[in-house]
């Protein structure tokens, strides 16, 4: 019996020694590192015109395809190749009959930095005007790109404001107009509310006229966040927004900042209004020749309230106070 009770007792002795000795060498191991987040692609420099001329006979060859999925493929290759010729390449394809072809090319000109994209994107809002999938495209990218004469042409289309095919679409052009954020819409945003029913002196909706989940409360809460961002404010009523955009708009605009773009090397950058800036890409020479403006906005983008609408009557009223 002892000499029985002896062996479990080595045996245990000698398992806990291995054991030991194992947890020794190979000690237990540590959790996998997450991998870092990699920083955003630097878009490639704009190309020469011999790396565009060999891009857009590649582009007419594509092109020829009939399938609007091929189509939309080249046109996103292309888009690639910054250079305006490229940007001319892609214009005509906002006409064509094919919608996700010309959905297609309007997203792909908000990728390419240049005015002519721009101006491009405004001259393709009529030939779309029954095709809304286009439209809402057109007007995202308008206002991804930020060019500053393209608020005139959005803000003329909220006369369309009753017109049962536009209804729907028009948020997305206020959208653009908010994002854009030229302080010269916000006298025609203003009026745009006094001339609805009920809206001169009515709450947030426009009174009796603006609520609802419709589409006309949709516009009215898109009109709001447009307000909302352009000028940082956040005010209730028409006539709130009529009083604190006269108080506040002279010292709103003596600190505004103006985004620049080199014609060269296609970067932004920003500067006071009416103050001079120098172009990132020959600072030493205090290059101005290059400078394009893009748009002055009251306050940064990023901290402007959002265009997404919120839960609330009326689709929502964006954000706060930044």
């Amino acid at each position: 019996m002892l000499r029985l009770l002896y062996v479990v007792v080595v045996s245990a002795a000698l398992s806990a020694a291995s054991a030991g000795a194992t947890a020794l060498q190979d000690p237990p191991k540590e959790p996998p590192k997450k991998d870092p987040k990699q920083a955003p692609a630097q878009k490639a420099a704009p190309a020469t015109d011999e790396e565009a001329e060999a891009a857009l006979a590649t582009f007419k060859k594509s092109m020829t395809a009939d399938l609007a999925s091929a189509q939309m493929a080249a046109i996103k290759e292309v888009a690639k190749v910054r250079h305006e010729k490229v940007i001319r390449a892609i214009a005509p394809y906002l006409r064509s009959n094919h919608p996700d072809v010309a959905t297609s090319a309007a997203i792909q000109l908000a990728e390419l930095d240049h005015p002519v994209s721009s101006e491009t994107l405004v001259a393709g809002i009529a030939p779309n005007d029954k095709r809304p999938v286009v439209l809402g495209a057109i007007f995202t990218s308008l206002g991804k790109l930020g060019y500053e004469p393209a608020t005139g042409p959005l803000l003329s289309l909220m006369d369309k404001a009753n017109d049962d095919g536009w209804k729907k679409v028009l948020e997305e052009a206020v959208n653009a107009i908010g994002r854009i954020g030229s302080s010269k819409a916000v006298d025609p945003l203003i009026d745009w509310r006094k001339r609805q029913p009920g809206g001169g002196w009515g709450g947030r909706w426009g009174g009796g006229g603006g609520g609802g989940q419709n589409n006309s409360g949709k516009l009215w809460g898109a009109v709001d966040r447009a307000l909302k961002s352009i000028t940082g404010g956040d005010e209730e009523t028409t006539a709130d927004w009529e009083k604190w955009w006269k108080a506040n708009r002279a010292d709103m605009l003596s600190n505004a900042t103006t985004t620049y773009r080199c014609k060269i090397s296609w970067e932004r950058y920003d500067a006071p209004f009416r103050k001079s800036a120098t172009c990132p890409h020959a600072p030493d020479k205090g290059h101005t020749s290059c400078q394009q403006a893009v748009r002055t906005r009251l306050v940064p983008e990023a901290d402007a309230p959002p265009d997404n609408p919120g839960p609330g009557p009326g689709g929502g009223g964006g954000g706060g106070n930044p």
